[in-house]
């Protein structure tokens, strides 16, 4: 796969949540909505206190063309559901959809 982020429905909360690696050695997990942290986990994981923000698709597109992320997880909002949208190695985006727990 030509990305660096991975989107699953947490265990815990039910939710559409999304984890990456972080600086060397850590690892960041976002959900749609904040919930407690993990009771446990086997690497060092920071939780994002701030909910997913509600894009759409071309909003989302457009907020990776501002910046330098190479991945953005978010809610649709039409959905409920969670996304990431990625930089593509060959230049394109692609998109990652998730579905309702």
């Amino acid at each position: 796969m030509d990305y660096d982020i991975h989107l699953f429905t947490d265990a815990e909360s039910g939710q559409s949540a999304a984890v990456h690696r972080t600086g060397p050695t850590g690892y960041r997990l976002t959900r749609l909505r904040p919930t407690a942290p993990p009771r446990q986990t086997r690497m060092p994981l920071v939780t994002d206190p701030r909910p997913a923000p509600h894009l759409t698709n071309t909003a989302a597109a457009a907020r990776l063309d501002e910046t330098a992320l190479l991945h953005l997880f978010f809610t649709d909002p039409a959905t409920g559901h969670g996304h990431v949208l990625y930089r593509r190695y060959d230049g394109n985006y692609g998109l990652i959809t998730g579905t309702a727990a």
